[in-house]
C-alpha cells in the first residue's frame, strides 16, 4: 500500500497534479489577486473619493475583478496575461436587465464598454498617447487613470448617450471582421494589418472589398 502510494503521488508530481501543487497554485493565485487589487485601490483612492464610489472585490470569479460603483457609473478592472483592462458600465442599464433578468426564462447581461475601445471611438483623431502595450503592471493603471480624468470625467458623472453609436459601430466592426476571417485567408493583407493592431486596417478592409466587388461585376 505504501509502494502504491508513493507510485500514485510520483504519477501525480509528473503531471503537476500533486496535492501540494494545487495548494501552491491556488496560494500564488490569491497573492497575485492581492497585489493587483492593492495597485488599482492605490492608484485610484482619490477618484473612489471624489465620485464617492463603493468599491467590490470578488477574487472568487474566474478572471481576477474589482469594481468601483455608484448611481452614476460601473468601472470593472481586471487582471488578464499581464495586462489590467478597465470597462465602464451603465448602472441605468444594468438596472433594467436585473429586473428583465427576474422574468421566467430571460436570460440577459448588461453591457460592459472597453475603456481603450470607447475612447478609439468617441476620440478619433486624439494626438495623445495613451499606450499601455510594454508598460509594466504596476504603471498600466495609472496611465488608464490619466485617460480616465483626461476624456471620461463625463462618463463617471454618468454620461451614457453615446452608446447607441457605440453598439451600432461595434456591430459594423464585428461584422467586417467576421466577413474578413470567414472569406479570406491568414495570410491577406488586410488580415496581417488587423492581427498586428493597425489602426488602418478597416480602411485596407472597405478599399480591397471594394476591389473584389468592382471584379465581380
Amino acid at each position: 500500500r505504501f509502494l502504491m502510494d508513493k507510485q500514485f503521488l510520483k504519477i501525480m508530481n509528473h503531471f503537476g497534479t500533486h496535492p501540494w501543487h494545487h495548494c501552491l497554485f491556488k496560494k500564488n493565485k490569491y497573492s497575485h489577486y492581492m497585489k493587483f487589487k492593492d495597485i488599482i485601490l492605490n492608484t485610484f483612492k482619490d477618484i473612489i473619493s471624489e465620485f464617492n464610489f463603493s468599491v467590490e472585490t470578488d477574487y472568487n470569479k474566474v478572471f481576477e475583478e474589482v469594481q468601483f460603483y455608484n448611481d452614476n457609473c460601473i468601472l470593472r478592472f481586471t487582471s488578464d496575461m499581464g495586462y489590467i483592462l478597465c470597462d465602464f458600465a451603465d448602472p441605468a442599464e444594468k438596472s433594467i436587465i436585473d429586473k428583465n433578468e427576474k422574468k421566467p426564462g430571460v436570460i440577459h447581461k448588461y453591457n460592459f464598454y472597453p475603456l481603450f475601445s470607447v475612447w478609439k471611438f468617441l476620440y478619433q483623431n486624439d494626438t495623445e498617447s495613451f499606450d499601455c502595450k510594454g508598460v509594466d503592471i504596476k504603471d498600466q493603471p495609472l496611465i488608464i487613470k490619466r485617460l480616465i480624468l483626461d476624456r471620461f470625467k463625463n462618463i463617471l458623472n454618468g454620461d451614457f448617450s453615446w452608446t447607441t453609436a457605440y453598439k451600432i459601430n461595434d456591430t459594423r466592426l464585428s461584422n467586417k471582421i467576421e466577413y474578413m476571417m470567414t472569406h479570406w485567408d491568414i495570410d491577406n493583407p488586410v488580415r496581417i494589418k488587423f492581427n498586428k493592431g493597425n489602426s488602418d486596417w478597416e480602411k485596407a478592409f472597405d478599399d480591397y472589398k471594394t476591389y473584389l466587388d468592382n471584379l465581380l461585376r
